[in-house]
């Protein structure tokens, strides 16, 4: 070719053209992979698919396609692999009946009560209760947290529409702490830790 510039190389490609041009073909396989009922799946199950004898007569494979041929098409499909989005739990702390119980018991007996209280300014400075003629009430948070095991898979083939969900708990193994604390007490502890 650089000596001569008329004799271009050959193309052996021949124009030919992407069998997933072919639309039949490309909702078969997404049909499959719907029906597959998993949300993980690889390129190996639309190779496994396509390798069925019937599919293999139907669509004239002379050879099974291989799993990165199967990759290309998942991304000509609209797929990528990777991590899919989480939803968001929106909390019900707005809801009616949450405002309700907090404006009409939950507030009007912190404030009954809150002579009885230890506070503090916004230097962290201690102010003695306003009533010290009786005994102090003392404020106590329960803090309790929940660990799982990385127990599921992360990255998978994720198709462009599909929306955030909430990921459930794991059901795997995971340990719970628990423990109780008290803004002037600090955390609470037994004598023997």
């Amino acid at each position: 070719f650089l000596e001569n510039n008329d004799c271009l190389p050959i193309n052996r490609a021949r124009g030919a053209k992407s069998m997933l041009k072919d639309e039949v073909l490309s909702s078969e396989i997404q049909n499959h992979l719907q029906g597959l009922g998993k949300k993980y799946f690889s390129a190996a199950d639309v190779c496994h698919f396509l390798a069925q004898p019937e599919m293999m007569t139907h669509f004239k494979f002379t050879k099974i396609p291989s799993e990165h041929t199967a990759c290309r098409w998942l991304q000509v499909m609209e797929y990528c692999y990777g991590k899919a989005k989480k939803g968001m739990y929106i909390d019900g702390h707005e809801w009616e009946d949450i405002v309700e119980y907090c404006n009409t018991i939950f507030i009007p007996l912190w404030k009954s009560i809150e002579c009885w209280m230890m506070t503090w300014t916004s230097d962290n400075v201690q102010i003695e209760p306003l009533d010290s003629t009786k005994l102090r009430i003392v404020l106590l948070t329960h803090d309790e947290s929940t660990f799982y095991a990385n127990d599921r898979r992360k990255t998978r083939w994720i198709h462009k529409n599909e929306k955030a969900e909430l990921v459930r708990k794991g059901e795997g193994a995971f340990i719970t702490v628990s423990d109780f604390c008290s803004p002037d007490l600090g955390w609470l502890k037994s004598k023997d830790g």
